[in-house]
């Protein structure tokens, strides 16, 4: 009789154990992969903008960012560039890419400047207008170590209500990635893009 006890004492300590890991193992796991997420960088090519018509410049006076590695694109009417950004996976698994979002790069924004496709495919205009989004129907897996190029294709805004000055941007686009199986959000970090009005992007106001 006590040894039948002790058999499911034992068992019992055995179950509690196996629930307090898989327990800890739930809690564990978001974080790990919010952990894998963050290991992703985002950042402007060397070259972050690739015009057949448009003036790309430096950024004179950049506030948080080496003006040096500032790119600023002219806000004239006749923009046709690619707006380039590599996304490095520097983590130890591999990660998902399964959308994008250029926060106010729509053309109810008169920032001066739209995105109007995004890796090849139109842009889906979000937030009343806002933002240029793209949600990829099949996501893109990237290994431990490499790299996507995300391209972007900028036009001028005929809403564009900036005078002459320039504007800075450092967390755009966002992504959306999955890791482990759990999508998040990663921002644009590492560098930023500007944008400089002309006399032709006041035209809106």
């Amino acid at each position: 009789m006590l040894r039948g006890m002790g058999k499911r004492r034992t068992l019992t300590i055995i179950g509690s154990s196996a629930l307090a890991l898989g327990l800890l193992a739930l809690i564990a796991w978001p974080i790990v992969a919010a952990g894998q997420r963050g290991a992703v960088l985002v950042y402007p090519d060397a070259k972050a903008f690739v015009c057949e018509t448009g003036d790309v410049s430096y950024l004179e006076d950049s506030d948080e960012h080496d003006p040096a590695f500032t790119q600023s694109l002219a806000l004239t009417k006749d923009l046709d560039c690619d707006l380039r950004f590599h996304v490095l996976n520097n983590s130890s698994t591999t990660v998902q890419l399964s959308g994008a979002t250029y926060e106010m790069f729509g053309p109810s924004v008169g920032a001066g400047v739209n995105v109007d496709r995004i890796d090849g495919q139109p842009s889906r205009f979000v937030n009343e207008g806002r933002d240029a989004q793209w949600v990829m129907r099949h996501p893109i897996a990237i290994e431990p170590g490499s790299e996507f190029f995300l391209v972007a294709h900028v036009v001028f805004n005929p809403n564009s209500c900036l005078g002459l000055q320039a504007y800075e941007i450092d967390d755009s686009p966002i992504l959306t990635i999955s890791a482990l199986g759990i999508a998040g959000a990663r921002v644009t970090g590492y560098g930023a893009v500007a944008f400089t009005g002309t006399a032709q992007s006041d035209g809106g106001c």
